[in-house]
């Protein structure tokens, strides 16, 4: 019993390391953005990165290898729908929502700014 925790504990830390240096080079791809910066759907998939990334490092349940695709494949749908509403105002829209524009024609839209009920 002792030898299948041992070998859980260092599998755990291998997956972890791997895990962490594959995150800090999709970090990388996906470039710096400061948090006030972030839509919301880049918030989201921020935060599912770093739930896959868990899931991977923690679970010996969940194959590597697996884990690592799912991974990669999840930041390279986000770059693209990054790419496509660069590309697009209307695609833009679907990840994103409406903009708001709140200051039109030199007048300031003070209605706009209030939560809907």
């Amino acid at each position: 019993m002792d030898e299948f925790l041992v070998i859980d504990f260092w599998e755990m830390k291998l997956r972890t390391f791997i895990t962490f240096l594959v995150l800090l080079v999709l970090a990388r791809i996906l470039e710096k953005k400061q948090l006030s910066h972030l839509t919301f759907f880049n918030y989201i998939a921020g935060i599912t990165i770093g739930s896959i990334a868990a899931d991977i490092a923690g679970e010996s349940k969940t194959p590597f290898f697996n884990g690592l695709v799912s991974l990669i494949w999840w930041v390279i749908l986000t770059i693209f729908v990054g790419y496509i509403g660069l590309k697009s105002n209307k695609a833009r829209i679907l990840p994103d929502g409406q903009p708001t524009i709140v200051i039109k024609k030199t007048k300031f839209r003070k209605k706009l700014l209030k939560p809907s009920a």
